[in-house]
């Protein structure tokens, strides 16, 4: 048996194509798709002697396209030298990276004990059985970094990351999280579980979790160094949002957070809170926490509540005194945001969990729309929901004045509050960001009545700055900002019957 498998192996090396840079720096080793491709590829990657090719300069670079089907014949795992998976440059969809049993049993996708990095990929931990495996990356060795752009991760019975060990730093940026956990059993289903660990640095940007049972951070007593948590969008995450422990530093920004925290807390779960962070020691964590919405449709839980379970507070209390002292709880918002094409609600958690009609039974699984008649028949090609929005505050709302959530999808303005110029009136502001005084330029094509307003992101009116008649033409006014406070606003222009917003910071 070991013949037949090293020979294969000689054989899988034979078809992965090895490409050097002419300066050296980057080895690319090309892997076909597969069963067991990748694996093997990987694995064989020695000399004669076994010691492995160009240890720290080697990417492997997986096929795109409705074909790039990787099997996996166990995790894929890495010790004492650093892994690199990407896919190949392009627009097609991303490599499709799925366990397959081996005698019966599949294992997880990856067991990480060095450095890891994967670029582009589409993983997910249910084997082509429909067996669903647990842990999709467990983290398996003292202080490694895992770095994790634009994949597609789903399906995991428990966790989409598991901590075994201390000192490890977590890079997410521009991934998808989904369909973590199982609506039968609601106290799995964790982003990133520590496990009691400690842990160095938590990077998390631009990324969308959906359909998680539990939350997006789990902390079981670990320490956590420093954690960014910026510009994502949360949905449908069942019994908290994101709770990180004994933190020494965290920013928690322009985030999105759509029905976290939607299973009522009992008097049992005491630290049941759909945002929380923990002092170290005696020493409270140092927070920056603005420019948030977050939204739970309360009429689908209303018939759940009682005496005893009742809304899932938002803040535990350490957070929400950090909040305070730092200024910010005027600043994160409780927006109602409708995505363009988002996942639904799934209302079987709550019935299994605390109908007694349903009590005892299994909860359907996560709702996942049927395979599209395209591509090819086995798996989604792509995330098969839409994030983007239509909102006229959240679509400039960030601290940049850009869209609050995640960016891979597209925000734009509601009807009634549009961009720069609408219908030939232009509106500008000089300087950006303003200080104390602010030069307003606009442009009409006809003769009208201009009235200029200021609103905060919450749409409250704060200022009026000018209502006169004008004629046609380019005006330019001067105006004093010295009564507004440092933040982000809307100065909104009409001009008979037509409109034009623009985004004013001011410091």
């Amino acid at each position: 048996m070991k013949k037949i498998y090293n020979a294969f192996g000689f054989i899988c090396l034979l078809l992965a194509f090895v490409a050097i840079d002419l300066n050296g720096q980057i080895r690319y080793v090309d892997v076909l798709p597969g069963i067991g491709t990748l694996t093997d590829t990987i694995k064989g990657d020695t000399t004669d002697l076994g010691a492995r090719i160009d240890t720290f300069n080697t990417v492997y670079r997986l096929q795109r396209g409705d074909q790039a089907y990787y099997g996996l014949e166990g995790s894929i795992s890495n010790s004492g030298y650093p892994l690199t998976i990407v896919a190949a440059d392009g627009d097609g969809p991303r490599p499709f990276l799925q366990p397959r049993p081996v005698e019966s049993v599949s294992s997880r996708a990856f067991r990480p004990k060095g450095d890891i990095t994967l670029n582009g990929l589409h993983v997910t931990n249910m084997d082509n059985l429909g067996g669903l495996s647990s842990r999709m990356l467990r983290c398996d060795a003292d202080g490694i970094r895992v770095t994790l752009d634009n994949c597609w991760f789903d399906q995991d019975a428990q966790s989409f990351i598991r901590v075994d060990d201390p000192g490890m730093s977590f890079f997410i940026t521009n991934c998808v999280v989904s369909n973590i956990g199982q609506p039968v059993s609601p106290d799995n289903g964790r982003g990133i579980d520590d496990r009691g660990n400690d842990i160095d640095t938590i990077i998390i940007e631009n990324c969308t979790f959906f359909n998680l049972t539990s939350r997006v951070i789990r902390d079981d007593g670990g320490i956590i160094k420093y954690a960014r948590v910026n510009n994502n969008t949360l949905v449908n995450v069942a019994q908290m949002g994101i709770t990180f422990g004994p933190i020494d530093t965290l920013e928690f920004n322009n985030n999105i957070s759509v029905n976290s925290g939607f299973m009522p807390k009992d008097d049992d779960n005491t630290e049941w809170f759909v945002f929380g962070a923990d002092s170290v020691g005696d020493v409270a964590p140092v927070v920056t926490m603005t420019n948030n919405s977050a939204y739970l449709d309360t009429a689908r839980i209303i018939g759940y509540l009682n005496d005893t379970l009742t809304i899932t507070p938002i803040f535990n209390p350490t957070l929400a005194a950090a909040v305070y002292v730092a200024g910010n709880l005027d600043d994160n918002w409780n927006w109602n945001i409708e995505f363009t094409d988002g996942p639904p609600f799934n209302d079987s958690i709550l019935m299994y969990y605390y109908d007694p009609a349903f009590m005892g039974g299994n909860a359907p699984d996560w709702v996942v729309p049927e395979l599209p008649d395209d591509g090819n028949g086995l798996y989604h090609l792509d995330v098969y929901y839409d994030f983007g929005y239509a909102h006229s505050l959240a679509a400039v709302g960030a601290t940049d004045g850009l869209q609050i959530g995640d960016r891979n999808w597209a925000a734009t303005w509601s009807i009634g509050v549009k961009p720069f110029v609408t219908d030939g009136a232009e509106l500008s502001v000089y300087p950006m960001p303003v200080r104390n005084h602010a030069t307003i330029s606009f442009d009409l094509k006809a003769d009208a009545m201009v009235q200029m307003e200021v609103y905060s992101l919450t749409g409250q009116r704060v200022a009026e700055v000018m209502h006169n008649q004008y004629p046609a033409g380019s005006h330019q006014i001067g105006w004093n900002t010295e009564m507004l406070e440092t933040g982000m606003y809307l100065l909104r222009m009409r001009a008979g019957n037509q409109s034009s917003t623009v985004k004013m910071i001011v410091q």
